[in-house]
């Protein structure tokens, strides 16, 4: 007996719609359920807040989430600011590679037993920091040139057997891995920092984040840093279509601005058109400034289409009723 491939139809928001956009071709989409994601960049580039952010959404939406910090650097405050519940979260500090994957195949096992069908979010963060359990038993600090080749090929070995876990028992699996520079003066400085080109093959959706550490800090005006601004862009995707980027903010005690970097996006897709500082969408013309208090506003007629492209409904206003 044969079975049919079917499309991926479930997704975890990131908190952002131009980021749902980015990785699933859907505003309302986000994070695909049954395949593997990674998040890839430098430091500071925002990698473990959308994995926060994902979290903390997929708890409001009832699903069972795990998270292997091997960090070491998630707080009950931290996770706060992305409305993750820490006490809800299934949290563990691995150390090897082996350990990560025993982990988490071991978490996904004992829900089954009680729940065979909500969905599961389990991050990784960060694959970089995973080492082989020999490498760690050993004594000394000792390295050699074939480390890294070890590594990958662990990480490789791991995926090949965790790859057929995902889609069966509906898990959405978000690797954090770090992007560091190569001593060589020459071709591309950037290089992941684990996990070889083997991960590559397992992953449904690969994204980049880069955030500059100079230009890209928003102060307030007193000069004191509140948050960053950054680029995602898709690398791969088997989900919808790759190479899609998009802009995105961060604001250090709020979390991701869910509508940052949207009206660029509507305007790149047909659904709103631009001259010079005025938009229009449907007839109704208004500045950038303006757009989230009018895609709020019921009363605005104008703006059901793009509601009803994010998914978005709005509570029902009493008169004399304001809109923050």
């Amino acid at each position: 007996m044969s079975s049919k491939p079917e499309d991926i139809t479930e997704f975890v928001s990131t908190g952002s719609y131009a980021m749902n956009w980015v990785i699933s071709g859907r505003f309302d989409g986000g994070i695909p359920i049954g395949a593997i994601t990674q998040i890839q960049g430098g430091s500071s580039s925002a990698k473990t807040a959308v994995l926060s952010n994902v979290l903390g959404r997929a708890q409001k939406r009832g699903y069972h989430v795990a998270i292997a910090d091997v960090e070491n650097t998630l707080s009950p405050s931290y996770c706060n600011i992305f409305g993750l519940d820490s006490d809800n979260l299934i949290l563990y500090n691995t150390r090897s590679i082996e350990e990560t994957f025993d982990w988490m195949e071991k978490v996904i096992s004992e829900i089954r037993k009680e729940d065979p069908d909500t969905p599961i979010v389990v991050g990784l963060d960060s694959l970089a920091q995973l080492g082989p359990q020999d490498e760690i038993d050993a004594e000394g600090y000792g390295q050699s040139n074939t480390d890294g080749m070890i590594r990958a090929k662990k990480i490789g070995g791991c995926l090949r057997k965790f790859f057929t876990v995902v889609k069966k028992e509906k898990v959405a699996l978000v690797i954090i891995n770090q992007i560091r520079e190569k001593i060589a003066m020459y071709g591309d400085p950037e290089v992941k920092a684990a996990g070889g080109r083997a991960l590559d093959f397992y992953l449904s959706v690969d994204l980049k984040t880069h955030s500059n550490k100079t230009t890209d800090i928003i102060r307030n005006s007193n000069k004191v840093p509140m948050g960053i601004t950054g680029k995602m862009k898709n690398l791969k995707n088997k989900i919808s279509i790759p190479f899609l980027n998009c802009s995105f903010e961060l604001i250090f005690n709020e979390g991701i601005t869910e509508y940052f970097g949207l009206l660029p996006i509507l305007v790149q897709e047909g659904h709103v058109t631009q001259n010079g500082a005025w938009y229009e969408a449907n007839g109704k013309k208004f500045q950038s400034k303006d757009f989230i208090s009018l895609l709020h506003d019921s009363s605005v007629e104008g703006f059901d289409p793009l509601r009803n492209l994010l998914n978005l409904t709005l509570e029902k206003q009493t008169p004399g009723s304001m809109i923050d």
